[in-house]
């Protein structure tokens, strides 16, 4: 059932790709959300095969709603003609690696931001990153727990030291 479910997930989100203009942009579009449904179809099967599903798995599971979305709207910023770029929030909020309800980690989040988010900013580019998850210090997914999309948000404007976030 679960495959099934998911299944009509990525069948949802490819016809949403389907409104993308640009052939590239579409084909990169869709592209991504068969990898992130690649790797939902082997966390649930990892899910079945323990019969129950550890923290960590749950935050792998959870991230793929955060990744389509993310995905979708830099690609619909794109074919809108506004200058986008997507960045993984994997690779940018960076946590104690916590599941399920993970913790900033301040300095490191600061550094990602400088390394990804800053020069995109500089280009004069609108970055487009998906809130709730991050990673660990061992690059394992983790969430921020309840409200964690806000909090991203708080999270990214003190490392980017801006002087207020809209939520």
């Amino acid at each position: 059932e679960a495959h099934d479910r998911l299944d009509a997930l990525i069948a949802r989100h490819n016809a949403l790709a389907e409104s993308i203009r640009s052939p590239l942009t579409r084909d990169m579009l869709r592209h991504a959300i068969k990898g992130i449904g690649r790797g939902v179809a082997r966390t649930i099967d990892a899910i079945a095969a323990a019969g129950s599903a550890e923290p960590a798995v749950v935050d792998r599971l959870l991230a793929a709603g955060e990744l389509w979305s993310s995905r979708l709207v830099a690609a619909r910023l794109a074919d809108g003609g506004i200058a986008s770029q997507w960045v993984d929030a994997r690779h940018v909020i960076r946590t104690d690696g916590h599941h399920r309800h993970a913790a900033p980690d301040r300095e490191a989040t600061d550094r990602a931001v400088e390394r990804s988010i800053r020069p995109a900013l500089a280009s004069d580019r609108v970055v487009v990153v998906g809130g709730f998850i991050g990673s660990g210090p061992d690059g394992a997914t983790t969430t921020l727990g309840r409200g964690g999309s806000d909090y991203s948000a708080a999270i990214l404007g003190a490392s980017l030291r801006v002087d207020e976030i809209e939520i």
